[in-house]
């Protein structure tokens, strides 16, 4: 037994069941088998030449020390320049801006700063796992509001209302949404800022997935909306939009007063984003280039092609994402749940999909399923999904 005493707020967080279920792909892998990864939330394409290059200049110029715990001018002039060309948010970059390890840093970094320990955080479910981890972090309570496919996993603003009480601090927000593919309008989000302005209640707006969205659908960044300057930090990153997931560089935007709080947080967790990393992000938002629209271009068509292949079975209730790269499909009520079916699909047909049950409460019959591999490969895995669900799986072609 050890004799290392670990804190109580350890044994409260969960193992990631998304990592979990990577870590035996990558078994099977080792021992020959391929695996169709539905599993993995990360783009397959390589980051755009020109960034790589511009982070491999950095390196022969020295760039390999602590930058400024808030992140290189440069590159936070170049966050300031995008949030406004874009987002129509203006942010002072040597006062409002903090470059981060990542937005999943970020999500910690705000949690740590704006929650007091039994204080509450709203979060929409299912939701990515670090917003209920950090809250735990914090010693605070997340509260889970569901969402149904049914209503295209959109949050109703009564059970945000039902779900206050006096020790609700923060809402977090996820749109386009991890793991729905749900892109949250303009009309709902103008509801949820009436309720966080009457509430007093401070709003994380995770907007990492805001490049990918398909159709006539938009992404609204929350500070836009009137009165939500002050109360948002704004969340995005590198990662999803420029297949930079490995660099790990995000950032956080908001109230000047909060962001020099909230570094102090930040400088003594990390003490600042990878400075060549760093470059190679600053590249990416002054030179985007047309990268994020071939992968848009080319992530509808593995869209279209999941939904139609999964179409295939009527043992699936699919939602047409409308941004993001997931689709979380439901499985009926009277048969098997989604970890028996995950489970099968690695065994039998090799396939990944993440349980439901990993991204919260009540969804033990959905499954996360991740359309970033090859439009072949999407369609081969929809087919064997489809194909193993009504019991005629034809084995692997």
């Amino acid at each position: 037994m050890s004799a290392l005493r670990l804190a109580s707020r350890v044994e409260r967080i969960k193992p990631s069941g998304i990592r979990l279920l990577l870590d035996e792909v990558e078994r099977l892998g080792r021992e020959g088998t391929r695996v169709i990864n539905f599993a993995i939330g990360r783009p397959d394409f390589d980051t755009p030449p020109h960034i790589k290059e511009a982070a491999k200049r950095a390196l022969d110029d020295g760039q390999v020390h602590y930058t400024l715990n808030a992140g290189t001018i440069p590159l936070r002039e170049a966050i300031a320049e995008k949030l406004k060309a874009q987002n129509d948010l203006h942010y002072d970059p040597m006062t409002e801006i903090m470059a981060t390890a990542g937005a999943c840093e970020a999500v910690c970094v705000a949690c740590l700063g704006l929650l007091e320990p039994g204080d509450e955080m709203i979060y929409f479910t299912p939701a990515w796992t670090t917003y209920a981890a950090a809250a735990e972090l914090a010693g605070a309570v997340p509260v889970e509001i569901p969402t149904r496919i049914e209503n295209d996993f959109q949050p109703d603003p009564d059970d945000i209302r039902k779900a206050l009480t006096p020790r609700t601090r923060v809402i977090v927000l996820n749109s386009p949404n991890n793991p729905t593919g749900a892109v949250y309008p303009r009309e709902l989000l103008q509801e949820i800022a009436r309720i966080a302005e009457d509430a007093d209640l401070a709003v994380v707006s995770d907007e990492i997935y805001e490049q990918i969205v398909y159709d006539s659908a938009y992404s609204v960044s929350f500070a836009t909306l009137p009165g939500m300057a002050e109360r948002t930090l704004s969340i995005n990153g590198l990662g999803k939009a420029f297949s930079m997931t490995g660099w790990r560089v995000g950032y956080m935007a908001g109230p000047a007063e909060a962001i020099k709080a909230l570094l102090r947080v930040h400088q003594n967790l990390v003490a600042s984003a990878c400075a060549f990393a760093q470059a190679g992000a600053r590249e990416a938002l002054v030179n985007p280039g047309n990268s994020v629209a071939e992968m848009v271009a080319q992530y509808t068509q593995r869209r279209d092609a999941l939904c139609a292949g999964l179409a295939q079975t009527d043992k699936l209730t699919v939602m047409r994402p409308q941004g993001t790269f997931y689709s979380f499909p439901a499985l009926p009520e009277d048969g098997p749940d989604s970890d028996e079916i995950s489970l099968r699909l690695l065994r039998e047909a090799h396939v990944a999909a993440v349980p439901g049950k990993v991204f919260g409460t009540g969804y033990e019959r959905h499954m996360r399923m991740s359309f970033c591999s090859s439009l072949e490969d999407v369609e081969e895995g929809a087919r064997r999904v489809a194909e193993l669900l009504n019991g005629e799986f034809k084995g692997v072609h």
